[in-house]
């Protein structure tokens, strides 16, 4: 008995009468107005999403431009200071070959 599905019938209407509809119309229709309101509510969360989703992007390509300019200034740095040691290096070589030990 619980498993039996209840179907509800309706009159159509008779010559000039006003269909109103029936309960069960009523409850599909407040279905699908909610189907509706909430299929606009995810379309504004999906623009919202992709809009953050870009701002996100951006963001994130900027920080990669950062981090790259910083990655050539540290390599420059550092080949700087490797020709520095480099150089005190070879004078002190230079310094003990020419010193009698």
């Amino acid at each position: 008995m619980e498993n039996e599905k209840v179907y509800q019938l309706e009159l159509l209407p008779c010559f000039g009468e006003e269909r109103r509809p029936s309960p069960t119309e009523q409850l599909l229709q407040q279905r699908v107005e909610a189907l509706e309101e909430r299929l606009e509510q995810m379309k504004l969360s999906r623009r919202v999403l992709l809009r953050l989703l870009d701002r996100a992007e951006s963001n994130r390509q900027v920080e990669v431009g950062n981090l790259r300019l910083e990655n050539q200034r540290l390599k420059k740095q550092n080949q700087a200071l490797a020709n520095n040691l480099w150089a005190k290096n070879s004078q002190i070589v230079r310094l003990k070959m020419g010193a009698p030990d």
